[in-house]
């Protein structure tokens, strides 16, 4: 896989999907970025979070993502459609 280069500031934090076809990162950008593992491009950029993205992670089924910032907001997203859950 190539480098990540999409965030404009650091990675905080990197997540591999239980089936191995996504990777996700969080960064001081305060995005949430998804990556496709096999071409190592930007599959997607998640803009939900006010300050710097400190965690993420799949869930153990990889139906879901979890997001947490500086903000002091967590959000949990359908892994399927990206869409804001909680």
């Amino acid at each position: 896989m190539k480098t990540p280069e999409g965030h404009s500031k650091g990675v905080n934090s990197v997540a591999l999907s239980p089936d191995g076809d996504r990777i996700i990162t969080g960064g001081g950008d305060s995005t949430v970025k998804v990556w496709d593992t096999e071409s190592g491009r930007e599959f997607m950029s998640l803009e939900e979070h006010s300050e710097s993205v400190s965690a993420v992670s799949f869930s153990p089924d990889g139906l879901m993502i979890l997001s947490a910032g500086s903000d002091m907001n967590a959000i949990i997203r359908n892994a399927a459609d990206w869409r804001s859950l909680f």
